[in-house]
């Protein structure tokens, strides 16, 4: 019984962290300069404790250059190479960008556009990006995504995708 109560408990918590960050995260989304800094200030602390449930990893504020929230994922993505079409896996998502595991990334700077299976529905993403890091280590090879000039339209089913992932992670909603 004592296991139950905690789960409880955590579960309780995890959704009021949730709703206190997805109340502030939907001024910033949506409006720009909404939250005062002692706001900014909260959002980017609540942010920084949900990843760390979501991806089990402790990122120092003082290394945290993060605008947006992510998550660990497995979505397909297709893209184009030099008239070649690639498949590759997002492992980590974010209002902002995302990581592709690939073995081959591209140079910094490259432009492209991403082709999303969104999963469990028939809704594809299509969103240009550009790449602004890369990976070449073996454990962890690929690239990350910063999305460019995204317009509402694309901006309200990847958001309104990410908030169903993100609450599903803490256990308080249905995932996609």
């Amino acid at each position: 019984m004592e296991r139950h109560n905690s789960v409880i408990i955590e579960v309780m918590n995890h959704a009021g962290l949730w709703d206190e960050f997805h109340r502030l995260n939907q001024s910033k989304r949506w409006v720009q300069s909404a939250l005062t800094p002692v706001e900014l200030k909260r959002w980017k602390n609540l942010r920084m404790e949900i990843e760390k449930i979501l991806c089990r990893e402790v990122v120092f504020p003082s290394k945290d250059c993060r605008d947006s929230i992510r998550f660990p994922t497995a979505l397909e993505v297709f893209y184009r190479v030099e008239g070649e079409l690639r498949q590759r896996s997002i492992t980590t998502l974010g209002e902002g960008g995302c990581f592709i595991a690939c073995p081959d990334p591209l140079d910094r700077g490259a432009d492209l556009i991403l082709d999303i299976a969104l999963p469990r529905t028939a809704e594809r993403l299509t969103l240009r990006g550009k790449v602004v890091w890369t990976s070449n280590r073996s454990s962890n090879p690929g690239m990350g995504i910063q999305f460019i000039h995204l317009i509402p339209e694309q901006k309200a089913p990847l958001f309104q995708f990410i908030d169903s992932q993100i609450s599903a992670g803490l256990g308080i909603g249905k995932g996609s």
